[in-house]
C-alpha cells in the first residue's frame, strides 16, 4: 500500500461493478519533495512497506468507489464513524455526484458473507479544500440509511479537541491501495502498515506545504495510490485521514494526512454527532 490517491474507474453504461480488480486505473496527487536527499534524523526504512491484514481487524474499514457526472470516478479508503457517517478525504469528493461504499470486506473482489454494499447521494467535502495547498483535505459521505453494526462493521473512536501531536507515537493506517509504486494493479485484500508520527517541522524540510492541521508519519511504510481518505490509527482512535505522499510512493520520504483533531467542530456541524 502507500499515497493521498485517487484511482480512476471506467464504467461503461450502467453501474455495475464486475470484479473490481480488472476495470480500474490508478491516479494521484503527487507532491515533489524540495529536497532529493533527506536530512538528518530521517529513518532509512525497509523497502517493503506493509503487509496484508487480519481479516476483519479493521471493522471501521470502508471501500469506497466514487461517480462524477463524467460517468468516471475514484476508488478511496474511508472509516466509518457512525451508523450514518464515513470519513474520508475531501479529494476525494470533490466533484463526486454519488458513491458506493463497502463495509466488513476483506477481499474486495469476493462477495464475503460480512460484507455489506451500501449507497449515498449525499458527499460533502470540507468548502475550503484547496487542491494547490492540499489543505482541508477531509471530507465526509451520508449513508442514505443506517448500517447495523456488529462483529465485522463497527465505528472508530476520534480524537478529543485536546490531542496532542502524536509526534514519536506508533501508529497504522490501512487501506487497499498499491503496494508500491508503479505496481500495475491495488491488491483485492485490506493491507496495513506500522509507522511513527514525526514532527511538522520535520515535515517541512521535505514538503513545503505542510500546516499544523496535518500530520506526518515516516519510518517503514508509505501511502499510495488507493489509500487516499483512509485512516490512520493511534491505539484505538482514528487521529488521520491519508492526505498526499510523494509521486512515487517512496518509503524514502514521509507521508502526510489530515489532523482529525483540528476539525472536530466541522465534523459536529456536517454530521450532526457529538465528538
Amino acid at each position: 500500500m502507500k499515497v493521498a490517491v485517487l484511482c480512476v474507474f471506467l464504467i461503461a453504461g450502467t453501474k455495475a461493478f464486475p470484479k473490481v480488480q480488472d476495470d480500474f486505473q490508478s491516479s494521484k496527487l503527487r507532491v515533489k519533495p524540495k529536497v532529493d536527499v533527506l536530512p538528518n534524523g530521517f529513518v532509512n526504512p525497509r523497502i517493503n512497506g506493509g503487509q496484508e491484514a487480519a481479516p476483519h481487524s479493521h471493522p471501521y474499514q470502508a471501500y469506497i468507489m466514487i461517480y462524477l457526472s463524467t460517468g468516471s470516478g475514484y476508488i478511496c479508503g474511508g472509516s466509518l464513524i457512525s451508523p450514518r457517517h464515513v470519513l474520508t478525504a475531501g479529494h476525494c469528493l470533490v466533484d463526486g455526484t454519488e458513491a458506493t461504499i463497502y463495509l466488513g470486506a476483506h477481499n474486495v473482489n469476493e462477495q464475503e458473507s460480512s460484507r455489506i454494499i451500501v449507497k449515498s447521494h449525499t458527499l460533502i467535502p470540507h468548502k475550503d479544500y484547496n487542491a494547490d495547498r492540499i489543505s482541508d483535505d477531509i471530507g465526509v459521505i451520508v449513508l442514505d440509511e443506517d448500517v447495523q453494526l456488529n462483529d465485522y462493521i463497527s465505528v472508530i473512536s476520534l480524537p478529543s479537541k485536546g490531542a496532542g501531536s502524536y509526534e514519536g507515537d506508533n501508529v497504522v493506517f490501512s487501506g487497499w491501495g498499491l503496494l508500491r509504486g508503479g505496481d500495475a494493479d491495488i491488491p483485492a485484500t485490506l493491507q496495513e502498515a506500522s509507522t511513527t508520527v514525526i514532527s511538522n517541522q520535520q515535515c517541512k524540510q521535505v514538503y513545503d506545504i505542510v500546516i499544523d492541521s496535518q500530520i506526518c508519519t515516516q519510518g517503514t511504510a508509505a501511502s499510495c495510490d488507493g489509500d487516499s481518505g483512509s485512516p490512520l490509527v493511534y491505539g484505538d482512535t482514528q487521529i488521520g485521514v491519508v492526505s498526499y505522499s510523494t509521486d512515487d510512493c517512496s518509503l524514502q520520504y514521509p507521508s502526510a494526512f489530515t489532523r482529525i483533531s483540528s476539525y472536530l467542530d466541522w465534523l459536529e456541524e456536517n454530521t450532526g454527532l457529538k465528538l
